[in-house]
């Protein structure tokens, strides 16, 4: 009903909109001039046009009273509301009221008629006017919040919608047109930043103290490939480097290394380990290099006879009969074909040496048996050069004997 109610009123109300869209809080500031006005009750103007309504584009709201009597002494009161620039622009517009009627001016019986006491308007006029205004107001603001969230989503699209993350171009790229667009109009590309122009997507090669760090990182494997894997990234590094000499001697005893792996592998009996490592040999040192070629080339022949030999152990193993000391020969004889310094030799050697033992034990328990003469044959079958030939010579020798006493006796 007054100017000071509706100060109240915004000053409630403007806070629960933000609230309501989530937005910051927000005060309303009404500047009445002069501040007495405040009090004085929106009425509307006698002519029709709703005084509490008019607005200029300039923000102020004029609201005034209307009497019908004594008008000068009912000054119109102007307030400033802070209004967004869309509800600026819509009060401009006019608005069509019904014409009212002149309020009655009744002058107090007890005073004389001294100064006619306004009466207030009617229910339905004022109730009218404050409906509108309030529709108004409520549709202006939440217009205004929706232009201040549409806002918002448009200046943090790229976090609602992840556009940044979805970029196809890559950073130089985008670095690239933010510079063409920034320096449009500047006199060509001499006045770009140095970072846009290098910002043509080629890559900055790295440093020759990162070569040679990343390839000390290859060698916690320990090994053949590791090591070449570490040559290969060191012969990177240009000549003209400092780090080109001690880089040098590093592929050197990188690559011997190799070799020695190798060796060892070889040395195992794993041949085809052996000439995978010699194959990662690089060509820094053409002495070692050749030295590698050629002990990979004697390394495949051993191991095509290092297949042979397996083949020959494996028909030994069969032919033996557990009690029957001629199958054990037998294995024997298969065994003694490799011949010293061939793969498997080590082996045949051993496999030979525990039947020559059976060997004698089956002969040993004929004997203890008074079968003399099987004993003897069995012991005889024992190959020389074994630690069972010995024994085996000694009872046959005993069982010799035995067997003359029983001829004479």
């Amino acid at each position: 009903m007054t100017i000071k109610g509706l100060d109240r009123f915004l000053s409630d109300r403007l806070p629960e909109l933000c609230d309501h869209h989530l937005r910051p809080k927000q005060e309303p500031l009404m500047v009445v001039n002069p501040p007495g006005k405040a009090n004085l009750v929106i009425l509307p103007d006698a002519s029709g046009v709703p005084t509490a309504a008019l607005a200029g584009r300039n923000g102020n709201m004029t609201v005034g009273t209307a009497d019908g009597f004594d008008r000068p002494q009912m000054a119109t009161a102007t307030a400033r509301i802070d209004l967004p620039p869309a509800v600026r622009n819509a009060q401009d517009l006019p608005v069509e009221k019904p014409p009212v009627s002149q309020p009655n001016a009744v002058a107090p019986a007890d005073r004389g008629g001294d100064r006619p006491n306004l009466q207030k308007p009617q229910d339905e006029h004022n109730g009218g006017s404050d409906k509108s205004f309030l529709q108004q107001l409520i549709l202006w603001s939440s217009a205004t919040a929706l232009v201040l969230l549409l806002g918002v989503f448009v200046t943090n699209k790229s976090i609602f919608i992840g556009q940044q993350e979805g970029d196809p171009r890559s950073p130089a790229e985008n670095a690239q047109n933010s510079g063409s667009q920034k320096f449009t109009g500047t006199g060509g590309s001499q006045n770009q930043p140095r970072a846009v122009q290098a910002g043509t997507g080629t890559k900055q090669p790295p440093s020759s103290q990162q070569v040679w760090a990343e390839a000390k990182t290859f060698l916690k494997d320990g090994s053949a490939s590791s090591f070449n894997k570490a040559v290969v990234k060191a012969r990177t590094i240009p000549a003209n480097d400092p780090l080109y000499p001690q880089a040098q001697q590093d592929i050197e005893r990188w690559s011997l290394t190799i070799l020695d792996i190798a060796n060892g592998r070889a040395a195992r009996g794993d041949f085809q380990g052996a000439i995978g490592a010699a194959k990662l040999m690089p060509d820094v040192n053409q002495p070692v290099y050749n030295q590698s070629k050629q002990a990979i080339a004697q390394w495949e022949e051993l191991s095509k006879d290092q297949d042979v030999n397996i083949a020959l152990l494996s028909a030994a193993k069969g032919q033996i009969k557990r009690g029957v000391a001629s199958s054990y020969s037998k294995g024997i004889q298969q065994a003694n074909k490799i011949e010293p310094g061939q793969p498997k030799y080590e082996e045949a050697q051993q496999l030979i040496g525990e039947w020559s033992e059976s060997i004698l034990k089956i002969s040993q328990l004929r004997g203890s048996q008074g079968k003399l003469k099987e004993a003897v044959e069995a012991a005889s079958l024992v190959p020389s050069g074994t630690k069972s030939y010995q024994p085996a010579q000694k009872e046959i020798a005993n069982w010799k004997t035995k067997l003359q006493r029983q001829k004479k006796g």
